[in-house]
């Protein structure tokens, strides 16, 4: 069958295509796209041809990662019924190149990739599911203690929700930006976020003087992370603090970065570098939205016309506009 799909055609172009779809094995289903989600981080570095493994000889592809929609045809061992609301990753088989293959109209993929929406759950929450589980695994691998303080640095979506989760945790978080607009998000959610100058965090310092035990960057800028380092808590050479604290990574670099070796060595820094999220982080994130404990929804805004998909990644890309991420809506 043939699905319409966004393509990223060269560096910085972005157009609409139609892509042929193979009849899907026993093993996988056929989903109907209701809404799909932009990556910012990820899929602008693709855009750019900045990703690893997808050189300017990659283009054309089907970008983005995150489908929510509805199971067409099931898989022959009926993990998943007919009608039902799923989350999946992209297009697993296709005419075209797939990275990964998540702004289409119809994707096929192996049933045991393939994230059952609990009940209970607003469609604008399922959208950023995967984004909420890739902050989430940062959590997971945190070593988190109950008196420990967090402070996340940048905004952007993993960033909002990184806060929200350690929040929902019973943490003292303080969230920070250059952003007014991305700060009023995070203070509307119910978080303590100040707006920060690149070059002075005495506001940080005020509100934590001895730092935190958890700093996050989520910022994707890579000077960033001399900052991020230094808010961390020194360590006592008397073992009075034994645990040592924890720099976690969450931010989309398209280079390699340099960590300050000498803030690195005095605190005895531990960083965290989460990869991905497995269907664990899933899980745990879709409970926490069932229970009402998280929410990801308002930093969607309006949803988008697939049509309108050139004019959205540009907006992203100037990084000008107040679009967090964007939600396409492949109904409209």
């Amino acid at each position: 069958m043939k699905a319409k799909c966004i393509l990223f055609t060269q560096v910085d172009k972005v157009e609409l295509g139609e892509i042929d779809i193979p009849e899907k094995k026993a093993e996988e289903v056929l989903i109907e796209t209701t809404l799909s989600c932009i990556s910012p981080g990820t899929e602008l570095r693709c855009l750019g041809g900045k990703q690893e493994g997808l050189g300017l000889d990659a283009f054309p592809f089907v970008p983005g990662y995150s489908i929510v929609g509805r199971i067409l045809k099931a898989d022959a061992e009926g993990r998943h019924k007919e009608g039902s609301l799923v989350f999946c990753a992209g297009n697993r088989r296709g005419s075209l190149r797939c990275a990964w293959g998540g702004h289409i109209s119809h994707a096929v993929t192996k049933a045991s990739e393939v994230y059952a929406i609990p009940e209970g759950i607003s469609i604008g929450n399922a959208a950023l599911i995967k984004l909420a589980a890739i902050a989430y695994r940062g959590f997971r691998i945190s070593d988190l203690r109950e008196t420990d303080r967090v402070i996340a640095l940048g905004l952007g979506p993993i960033g909002q929700l990184s806060a929200r989760i350690f929040s929902a945790a019973g943490n003292r978080v303080v969230a920070a930006d250059l952003s007014a607009d991305r700060v009023r998000i995070a203070q509307t959610a119910g978080l303590k976020a100040v707006q920060i100058a690149a070059d002075d965090l005495s506001t940080l310092r005020e509100i934590m003087p001895q730092g935190a035990e958890v700093v996050i960057d989520a910022t994707g800028f890579a000077p960033a992370l001399n900052a991020a380092a230094s808010l961390v808590v020194d360590k006592a050479w008397d073992e009075s603090n034994p645990a040592p604290g924890r720099l976690i990574i969450q931010g989309s670099y398209a280079q390699d970065v340099l960590f300050p070796q000498n803030i690195a060595f005095a605190k005895e820094l531990q960083v965290l570098w989460p990869r991905d999220n497995q269907i664990c982080d899933m899980e745990a994130v879709g409970l926490l939205m069932a229970q009402g404990k998280l929410n990801a929804a308002d930093l969607l805004g309006e949803t988008h016309r697939v049509a309108d998909a050139a004019k959205v990644y540009a907006e992203l890309r100037t990084a000008k506009g107040n679009l967090l991420t964007a939600v396409f809506d492949w109904q409209k």
